[in-house]
């Protein structure tokens, strides 16, 4: 009779056991514990790279928290000075400027350092995730992720660091000027990868549930994926509708930017929930 090659849920030690055990209670041979031996084959991986790939897993969640708590920390930021500004806030003579310049340095900085933590969790899990078994054809996603998440994260720590820079000018000039424009340009950057990073994780995603046999999960995060791609795809004509529809208000910058912080918590949450659930359906 052929053997089963099955993992303790207790202690993760593997076991072979006679086949014709399968869906009986049996007692582990290292911990002594009792459990019901499956009635299928389990996903191929040792007991070391699953747990691997579990802790990985558990490392992007929290990385993926403190993402969305930069969003919400910058949201704030554009709001409070917003409110604390009135349309002649531009006008150099504005006295209150130079408060306002250290406010938004202090914010950028703030927004600048959860971003850091955040990206560096993540890409600390996703190293750890590369663990995942080879059959299950997910190591390539999400390696081409990590790829896209450092050179995005670099690209914003360099954007970031110019406007903050840019903003504690005694001048408080924001235009006009070849640094504003790298600014400009290295926060497209950091953007673009940072949306393909997600993308290709959301690709490893589905093949890790797949070869779990989560097909639901699987699914979600298909749909995640080209959910993300469409509304990366339509937000130049949402900007635009949303700029037609506030510019009586005189916000519009405003209102986009703020518009675009939400869409981007919606993701992360989204996100973060099919990794937390794919997280709890990895073997033991």
């Amino acid at each position: 009779m052929a053997n089963l090659e099955i993992i303790c849920p207790r202690c993760g030690v593997e076991l072979a056991v006679d086949a014709s055990q399968a869906g009986r209670t049996l007692r582990c041979e290292a911990c002594r514990g009792a459990f019901r031996a499956p009635t299928e084959p389990q996903p191929a991986g040792s007991s070391r790279e699953w747990e691997q790939v579990r802790s990985g897993l558990g490392l992007t969640c929290v990385g993926g928290l403190v993402l969305l708590i930069a969003v919400i920390l910058l949201a704030t930021v554009l709001t409070v000075i917003a409110l604390t500004r009135g349309p002649e806030a531009l006008n150099p003579q504005d006295e209150p400027r130079a408060g306002k310049a250290i406010l938004f340095g202090l914010g950028s900085c703030g927004f600048l350092l959860t971003m850091v933590v955040g990206v560096g969790l993540a890409a600390s899990g996703g190293f750890r995730s590369l663990a995942a078994p080879k059959e299950s054809g997910a190591r390539g996603w999400l390696a081409a992720s990590l790829a896209c998440l450092i050179v995005g994260g670099l690209a914003l720590t360099a954007a970031f660091f110019g406007l903050i820079a840019v903003a504690n000018r005694p001048d408080g000039s924001l235009t006009g000027d070849s640094l504003f424009r790298f600014i400009g340009a290295a926060g497209l950057i950091a953007m673009i990868l940072l949306v393909l990073s997600f993308l290709a994780y959301a690709r490893f995603l589905v093949r890790l549930a797949l070869h779990l046999g989560e097909v639901a999960l699987a699914l979600s995060a298909r749909n995640y994926g080209m959910l993300l791609a469409v509304c990366v795809l339509l937000a130049p004509l949402v900007t635009c509708l949303i700029s037609l529809a506030a510019s009586d208000e005189g916000h519009e910058g405003l209102v986009s930017r703020l518009a675009a912080l939400v869409m981007m918590g919606l993701f992360l949450g989204w996100w973060l929930g099919l990794v937390a659930h794919l997280r709890m359906r990895l073997p033991r």
